[in-house]
């Protein structure tokens, strides 16, 4: 990668393009703001930059709604059409060889080995996984992660978790919507339901088999480590699902195995029917009449109450019987004027 990075500084001087030393992203102070995900480092440069990128941005999800290309590709055709690229490396102090723009040739070589990259995995990116380096950088960074981590860590680390956040809001929130059309259509005898992700989510990694899994997760495992799945998905590449699926799955299978019930989230417990109104007949109906009533003579009313019964005294006749411990036996102490006891010789051998 230092080879590369080497190779296209010095065609890019003989280029005709002054102040530009290729390097990975994060290690040169002068080319922090490349990392446009960082807006406290681009308002450092330039307060217009947060703007311009933001707006940007919503450009290419609305260009990638079509379903064609991918929210990043057109956010490289929006930024190069706007010369945003041009701007982050006059912001760089870079600069052409002659005069003070730079030209289409001069340009044209700049694109060649500079773009517009994400930090996720697999062109799964946010406003937040955004970054401008070489494409060198962007395709090692993808195999292996260290590759931003030795001078970006800490854009890389702010990047991958808001790219998890969400990856797992949005799957979590389709999935909550898919579970209560499904209800709706069984109660209601509708078709089957679908749901549409947008191109938010789309450009996240947010897939159909993705919501699927979070919704079986969640069923069986609950929200919270629904929530880490889609997390772990997030991270993963998509040649890598296929075979995480298949462990998700062997995982539910047994728990169910483990747990009868299910998870009380989607657990439908039957309302308990309201109790049923006395009717007008009954309100009104007279007490019961004297004859089903117990009889009671006049002597009961004249005769004195019933003794009350005298207290147990169970527990203090067993103390009384019970006999007493026997006292310890005293040890005797011999007088102060004893004669000391003679101790014995030692045994000759």
């Amino acid at each position: 990668m230092r080879s590369a990075d080497a190779a296209a500084t010095v065609n890019l001087y003989r280029g005709g393009v002054r102040g530009l030393v290729v390097a990975p992203p994060g290690q040169r102070m002068d080319q922090w703001h490349f990392c446009i995900c960082n807006d406290v480092e681009l308002h450092r440069k330039d307060p217009d930059l947060v703007t311009d990128v933001d707006k940007y941005w919503s450009e290419a999800l609305e260009l990638s709604k079509s379903g064609s290309r991918d929210a990043l590709a057109c956010f490289n055709e929006v930024a190069f059409e706007a010369g945003l690229d041009i701007r982050l490396l006059e912001a760089a102090d870079v600069r052409p060889e002659s005069g003070t723009t730079f030209t289409p040739d001069q340009i044209a070589l700049i694109r060649k080995y500079y773009g517009f990259h994400s930090f996720g995995k697999a062109r799964k990116t946010t406003r937040k996984c955004l970054l401008y380096c070489t494409h060198t950088a962007a395709i090692a960074g993808g195999r292996e992660p260290h590759c931003y981590t030795a001078f970006a860590s800490d854009d890389y680390a702010a990047a991958c978790l808001h790219l998890r956040y969400l990856v797992s809001d949005y799957t979590w929130g389709l999935g909550m919507q898919l579970r209560r059309a499904r209800r709706r259509s069984t109660h209601t005898s509708g078709s089957a339901p679908t749901i549409v992700i947008d191109a938010k989510a789309r450009a996240a990694g947010v897939t159909t088999e993705m919501i699927e899994a979070g919704v079986r997760a969640g069923r069986v495992l609950g929200e919270r480590r629904a929530r880490d799945v889609l997390e772990d998905l997030a991270e993963l590449d998509p040649e890598d699902w296929a075979d995480y699926y298949r462990r998700l799955e062997e995982t539910l299978e047994e728990h169910k195995r483990k747990h009868a019930r299910a998870a009380p989230m989607d657990v439908e417990e039957p309302a308990a029917a309201p109790a049923p109104a006395p009717s007008r007949a009954e309100r009104g109906a007279a007490p019961a009449p004297a004859a089903a009533r117990p009889k009671r003579c006049a002597a009961d009313a004249d005769a004195p109450p019933p003794p009350a019964p005298a207290p147990k005294r169970r527990a203090a006749a067993k103390k009384a019987s019970a006999p007493a411990p026997a006292p310890a036996p005293k040890r005797r102490t011999p007088p102060a004027d004893a004669p000391a006891k003679k101790k014995r010789a030692p045994r000759a051998r």
